[in-house]
């Protein structure tokens, strides 16, 4: 007989028999377990009822762990348990969730029935693989948590940004761009309300997008589909209410997987950064045409004194183009020693901060472009602009005031010693009254014997030439007494002619024009005569080699413009007598005194120096003006202007205004040449309002460097004796030898006409200063008919 079974032996069996079985079981739950696992990772649950569900399967694990024995492996089925923790949210849940399952992996080994493979190195060894893989995924779950957090922060600050920024985005997949989606949430950040989640790209188009930029914007979204290629554009959409808005749109391709195109579009609103940037461009539009038009010259510079900045009348006072001086130290705009003394008076401001030009206004002196110097005013103004500390001058050209200033100083001197040479001569008058009245008396006695009666003779002669020396000078105190009558000046100094004539000798040629009749004027007769023999005289001594003396009469309007340039001019029409000699001319320091009684350039004993204070006199006292131009070796041109009588009343008055001209300029250009920037500025004045195109110029050489530009020019109007080396008739010269289609327009209050007229005969005209507007377009009319006829 065999011995019984032992216990170990009927386990052995019964695991065996139920073997196959077992592990059929353990299959099965694992399968239903992963289904499990990947059914929840699909639905909506919410985390913490992922942590229940965890937890409720490891219970009944490790119920089934703790009734099977330990070669069924049951721990594996921990591994999808802890598959759940990807979906929980806290860390310490994940944890707890992995220290759970390790505590019930172990438990469930040491209470699971005893078999014959209870304590075997392999299943010790599943069980240990099971709890590391636990702990492996809980230690992604935690990284996986880690990612999800940063990613969804990311998204977050995404939103935000978009939020803040009110950027849109649109997703277009395929090929087919309408099928393109715009959200609810894009739609708010453009101002459209709508009420569902999203609307189609196409009924957007349809509904918001301007009528004009449709086909556009369809089309560069269609092309980046296809092509693959970025785009930017701007459109408009219109609201609701009709608003209409600026929408830029950037688009990006992107691979959309599958081999399907997509592309990125962000839009944004930038209607108020269009209305910013329209609202900057007027500003610097004012700003610019301020610059472009203020009377003052406005540069600006840095602290490293480079010009930043350079106004047109800028340009016009210095001579320079802004591009030629933008970046250039402000140094080239000033003389010595001021030049080289300019950083150094930046540099101390910067360090002391002590004004001595910034918001001071002072009188300095300037540079131009031709080397010339002229007094200015300037006054400089400090600003921080982008952390950089910029000075603005603002600068007045201060040549006409000066001269102003000097002609008032002139005039009032003129005045004051007129009324002191009246007063006295006044008195002397007086004195040689009684001392004629005795001498005469004595005459008349019978006492006086052959000597005697000669130291009378001689006496009473004396006393006559006292008399009539004050006679002069209450002439030119204004206080002789005239007596006025109407006189035609024209036949006046056409009766007069051959007088002087023969006082003048043979070696001076005289000419004189008449220019019309009726030239009628309240003047004193004997005293107009008289003064027209002292200014002949005085251009006979100017010429002692001989020349030749013009007298012309005509008639004159002083405009407005004309008496702004000339203090003592007042407006009105005149007759205007003058007198034009060849002679040696005068310098600017004579001229100031010419007018000055007992003044005089000729030797001692040769003359009185009362002619033209007696002329300046006799013209003031009957209502009219003088005035003379003068150049060294070019002679000398005295003006006066009587005031006009028609119908029986002088017209030469400060109401009186010149008739309006109706021509009008067919947009010639004109280049100007004058070195009087007064004149200068009222002639460009007179052709711009005449509608001509204007270039200005204030010597040759500019005159030269403005024709080489290249720019169409039509005439050159210069006048003649101007400084820089080179006259207007050498500059005259020079342009009808190198541009003979230009016609020329000479100008001058020194020079004889008719010794120009000899040398340009073609294409070339004269006016004389002064000249009104009106007798300015008359002139250009007359050339300008004949260039066209020409041509």
């Amino acid at each position: 007989m065999g011995n019984a079974p032992t216990q170990s032996d009927r386990i052995g069996v019964h695991s065996r028999a139920d073997y196959d079985e077992k592990w059929l079981m353990l299959a099965m739950w694992q399968t239903v377990s992963t289904t499990i696992v990947r059914g929840l990772s699909k639905s909506a649950l919410k985390p913490e009822r992922f942590l229940l569900f965890s937890l409720t399967l490891a219970a009944f694990v490790f119920a089934l762990d703790a009734a099977l024995p330990a070669e069924y492996s049951i721990g594996f089925l921990y591994v999808p348990i802890m598959l759940l923790a990807f979906w929980i949210e806290h860390r310490r849940s994940i944890l707890l969730v992995a220290t759970i399952l390790t505590a019930l992996a172990i438990l469930g080994y040491v209470i699971s029935p005893l078999s014959a493979h209870y304590g075997s190195v392999p299943t010790i060894f599943n069980r240990v693989l099971a709890i590391s893989t636990i702990w492996w995924i809980a230690l992604l779950a935690l990284l996986h948590q880690m990612a999800r957090r940063a990613v969804l922060a990311s998204e977050q600050t995404l939103r935000d940004a978009q939020e803040l920024a009110r950027l849109g985005r649109v997703d277009f997949f395929g090929h087919d761009a309408m099928r393109g989606v715009i959200s609810a949430e894009t739609l708010g950040h453009l101002g459209i309300r709508h009420p569902g989640p999203s609307l189609s790209w196409r009924e957007f188009l349809e509904r918001y997008v301007h009528a004009e930029d449709r086909a556009q914007l369809a089309g560069y979204v269609d092309r980046s589909l296809h092509q693959h290629l970025p785009f930017e554009l701007e459109f408009r959409i219109t609201q609701a209410d009709g608003v209409t808005r600026r929408i830029r749109c950037h688009g990006e391709p992107r691979n959309g997987g599958s081999g399907s195109p997509r592309v990125i579009a962000t839009l944004l609103d930038v209607t108020q950064l269009r209305a910013a940037e329209e609202a900057t461009r007027q500003k610097e539009a004012r700003l610019r045409s301020i610059l472009e038009t203020a009377p003052e010259a406005i540069v600006t510079i840095d602290e490293h004194g480079r010009i930043e900045s350079f106004s047109k009348s800028a340009e016009v006072l210095f001579g320079y183009m802004a591009q030629e001086v933008i970046g250039e130290n402000i140094r080239i705009l000033m003389p010595s020693p001021h030049r080289e003394q300019h950083d150094n008076y930046i540099s101390r401001y910067l360090m002391t901060h002590e004004p001595r030009i910034i918001g001071i206004g002072r009188l300095v002196a300037g540079q131009r472009r031709n080397g010339s110097t002229f007094p200015m005013e300037l006054a400089v103004g400090e600003a921080i602009v982008g952390g950089q500390r910029i000075f603005t001058g603002f600068i007045r050209d201060m040549t006409s005031r000066q001269r102003i200033e000097q002609e008032l100083r002139q005039a009032q001197k003129m005045e004051a010693i007129g009324q002191l040479t009246g007063g006295i001569a006044h008195d002397f008058n007086n004195l040689l009254t009684v001392v004629m009245g005795n001498l005469e008396m004595l005459e008349a006695s019978a006492r006086l014997k052959g000597k005697d009666r000669a130291l009378l003779s001689e006496t009473q002669d004396a006393a006559q030439q006292g008399a009539k020396l004050t006679q002069r000078l209450l002439a030119f105190g204004r206080r002789q007494p005239l007596n006025p009558t109407l006189v035609d000046v024209g036949q006046l100094v056409s009766d007069f002619t051959s007088l002087l004539r023969r006082t003048l000798g043979g070696s001076i040629e005289m000419r004189t024009t008449i220019r019309g009749d009726h030239y009628n004027a309240f003047i004193d007769e004997p005293q107009l005569q008289n003064a027209l023999l002292n200014l002949a005289l005085n251009a006979r001594d100017a010429m002692p080699q001989g020349g030749i003396l013009t007298i012309d009469v005509t008639r004159a309007e002083v405009d407005a413009d004309y008496a702004q340039i000339y203090s003592e001019a007042k407006p009105g029409r005149f007759i205007l007598l003058t007198v034009c000699d060849t002679g040696i001319g005068m310098t600017p320091e004579v001229q100031q005194k010419a007018f000055e009684p007992f003044f005089s350039t000729k030797p001692a004993g040769a003359g009185t120096g009362l002619g033209l204070s007696m002329i300046y006199g006799f013209v003031k006292q009957s209502g009219g003006q003088i005035q003379l131009y003068s150049e060294p070796s070019h002679g000398t041109t005295v003006r006066i202007f009587l005031p006009l009588v028609e119908n029986g009343q002088a017209t030469g008055t400060e109401h009186a205004k010149p008739k309006p001209q109706s021509f009008q300029s067919r947009g010639e250009t004109i280049l100007v040449v004058e070195d009087d920037a007064r004149v200068r500025r009222v002639t460009v004045a007179r052709l711009r309002a005449l509608g001509y195109s204007v270039i200005e110029t204030g010597d040759a050489t500019e005159a030269l460097h403005a024709l080489g530009n290249g720019r169409s020019i039509d005439l050159l109007f210069t006048d003649i004796v101007m400084p820089g080396g080179m006259t207007g008739t050498e500059l005259a010269r020079r342009v009808r030898a190198e541009y003979p289609h230009i016609h020329i327009l000479l100008t001058s209050g020194y020079a004889e006409p008719d010794l120009l007229e000899q040398e340009f005969t073609d294409g070339t005209a004269w006016l004389k200063k002064p000249y009104t507007a009106a007798e300015l377009a008359r002139e250009l009319q007359d050339v300008f008919r004949t260039l066209r006829v020409d041509r």
